[in-house]
């Protein structure tokens, strides 16, 4: 009886396999393995510049090498992504080359919104004050607004951020704080629709709105029972009134656990519009 074998009661003869030889196989995640599926994703992606879903990444190199055990390539995949001087996540779920990344188009959906008017943008900087002051939201916040991100429902009006002061005895992380503010009453589904989003990547939203919307009568009571439902914060305010907006809160934001992937999105994309306000906000 070799080596390898080992007899068991009743006379049956069992092969012993060793750990090295279980740990050399070839649909175990051992690190040549591993730098072969990254090969193969990394040559998959350099053909697609504008990038590929993971799941069908994962598929081509299934079928490239149906030797491979899908687990194992789902993790090399995975552990790949995780490598941000070497991939780039334009959108959740999707790959690509990170020196593609400059080169990408916004994604799907997404395209260059119109400027707001001349009026509606003449109230950001006093909403970001008001939200620092008497709106007691935020300890900094920015005018961002317009298509300064170049992509539709991703770039709130305003955005605040509440962090820690010097003189708190307990610190705890920033907490983003995004605004939309509409002039047109009629806008109300529209703007609603904006600070949903926003939640995707803040702790809190708020839609701001003219008073004269308490004029429609159903469309101010909907949308007030709506952010009550979602948690988004009302505020009305005086559009006739720049130098005393009197802004003030119908319904108070509530605060939620955002998406921390689309957090990063959204801190980059800040980042590379204006690094004076992500300091301002960030530092």
């Amino acid at each position: 009886m070799g080596p390898a074998e080992v007899r068991r009661a009743g006379g049956r003869t069992f092969r012993r396999v060793s750990t090295n030889a279980m740990l050399s196989s070839p649909t175990s995640p051992t690190e040549p393995v591993n730098q072969k599926i990254k090969a193969a994703a990394l040559d998959l992606l350099n053909a697609h510049p504008d990038g590929m879903k993971a799941v069908e990444l994962r598929k081509l190199i299934l079928a490239k090498d149906p030797s491979l055990k899908s687990k194992v390539v789902e993790w090399a995949v995975w552990e790949l992504s995780r490598d941000s001087s070497t991939i780039h996540k334009p959108a959740k779920g999707i790959l690509t080359l990170t020196k593609y990344a400059s080169s990408l188009p916004p994604p799907e959906g997404e395209g260059i919104v119109p400027a707001s008017s001349k009026k509606e943008t003449a109230f950001y900087e006093p909403f970001a004050e008001w939200l620092v002051g008497a709106g007691d939201e935020a300890t900094e916040a920015v005018v961002v607004g317009g298509a300064v991100f170049k992509a539709k429902w991703a770039t709130p009006d305003v955005i605040g951020v509440y962090k820690a002061k010097p003189s708190d005895p307990i610190k705890f992380l920033p907490e983003l704080v995004s605004a939309e503010i509409k002039i047109n009453a009629t806008q109300s589904i529209i703007a609603f629709g904006q600070a949903i989003f926003y939640r995707l990547f803040s702790h809190k939203t708020i839609l701001a709105m003219p008073r004269d919307i308490e004029n429609l009568g159903e469309d101010d009571a909907r949308l007030k029972s709506l952010c009550d439902l979602f948690g988004v914060g009302y505020v009305l305010f005086d559009k006739e009134n720049l130098s005393d907006p009197n802004f003030r809160f119908i319904v108070p934001p509530r605060r939620f656990e955002p998406d921390i992937f689309y957090v990063n999105s959204f801190a980059r994309r800040l980042l590379a519009a204006n690094k004076q306000h992500f300091d301002k906000l960030f530092q």
